[in-house]
């Protein structure tokens, strides 16, 4: 009974910190995703970086 009983805590406690850890991953990384964006956009647009792999992989 006791071996059940720790199994089963440590698979609901587990699985409780997983679902905790994806619900703040999803809350936190639009937040992280928007200052990369805005990172990126302003030192490398989307255009000019396709540009330059498309010119490297004709080049190469």
């Amino acid at each position: 009974m006791g071996v059940g009983f720790l199994s089963v805590f440590l698979l609901t406690s587990l699985s409780c910190l997983f679902f905790l850890g994806v619900i703040l991953y999803l809350i936190l990384t639009p937040d992280s995703l928007g200052k990369n964006g805005d990172g990126f956009s302003s030192s490398h647009p989307p255009g000019e970086s396709v540009q330059g792999n498309h010119t490297r992989i004709r080049n190469a």
